[in-house]
C-alpha cells in the first residue's frame, strides 16, 4: 500500500540509492556492458568492413556518463557526451573501410566527487577489409 500509484522505476531506484548509502551494494558490479556490436558481430568477434556498417552499444553505470567514444585503430571515430543517464543504448552507422577493430570506451562520473569514476573498455570488434 505504501508504493501504491508511484512509478515502480522510481521506487528501484531509491530503493538502490538507499542500498547503496547504506553500503548494502557492491559498488564493483558497475559499470555492465550489456551489449556492443558492430554488424552483425559483437565483442572479440569479426564482420566486414563497408561505408555505413551498423553499430550498436548499451550498458549501464553506478554513475552518470561523462562521455562515450567508438575507437578504430586508437582514434576516436565517434563519440557521444554524457546526459546525466547511467542507462545508455548508442546506436548508429559508421564507416569502417580500411579500419582493422572498432572499440567502446565508456567513461562515467559524479559530479561532485572525484573518487566515483568508473571506466568500461570494450573488447574489440574486428573488421575484415
Amino acid at each position: 500500500p505504501r508504493f501504491r500509484g508511484l512509478d515502480p522505476r522510481a521506487v528501484v531506484d531509491e530503493a538502490y540509492a538507499k542500498a547503496l548509502e547504506m553500503g548494502r551494494v557492491r559498488r564493483e558490479d558497475y559499470p555492465v556492458l550489456e551489449d556492443f556490436r558492430a554488424g552483425e558481430a559483437g565483442c572479440g568477434r569479426a564482420t566486414p568492413a563497408g561505408a555505413a556498417t551498423p553499430f550498436r552499444a548499451s550498458w549501464r553505470t553506478h554513475v552518470p556518463l561523462k562521455a562515450a567514444r567508438l575507437i578504430a585503430d586508437g582514434q576516436t571515430v565517434l563519440a557521444l557526451e554524457g546526459d546525466g543517464r547511467t542507462e545508455v543504448r548508442w546506436e548508429g552507422t559508421l564507416d569502417t573501410r580500411g579500419k582493422r577493430s572498432l572499440r567502446l570506451e565508456v567513461e562515467a562520473a559524479a559530479p561532485h566527487d572525484a573518487t566515483q569514476v568508473e571506466y568500461l573498455l570494450a573488447n574489440p570488434v574486428y573488421l575484415e577489409n
